[in-house]
């Protein structure tokens, strides 16, 4: 897309990207192709990455949540305007635990791209 939009003057956007990676990722997790490591009974993950194209910059926030099984509870996607990537991080975290309550979860394990991990 980015390639389409410099080279054919077709008009970039950042949130037709978060749906196509989104879309993707649904398809391999779908698929089986990506690996899980079960969590005890009860627990779900939120899997989630924050980010900017600068800082600041356009940013996006996207995430994941699975129960103990692995399976998909609900997942997220969305554009954050003019952020830092330290904004994007944190408001991806709270976005992820606001919808995990709304779900029902009430035992939460929170893994960030960066490698950042907590038990809630």
């Amino acid at each position: 897309m980015r390639n389409e939009a410099k080279f054919n003057d077709a008009r970039f956007s950042s949130y037709r990207i978060i749906r196509q990676v989104s879309s993707y990722l649904t398809r391999i997790y779908k698929a089986g192709c990506m690996k899980w490591l079960r969590l005890a009974v009860g627990w779900w993950k939120l899997n989630c990455d924050g980010a900017s194209k600068g800082n600041p910059r356009k940013a996006g926030a996207r995430g994941i949540i699975r129960d103990c099984r692995g399976q998909m509870v609900l997942a997220f996607a969305t554009g954050l305007d003019i952020q830092t990537n330290v904004f994007a991080e944190l408001f991806t975290i709270v976005k992820g635990l606001q919808m995990a309550r709304e779900a029902g979860c009430t035992q939460l394990l929170i893994e960030c791209k960066g490698g950042a991990s907590a038990y809630c």
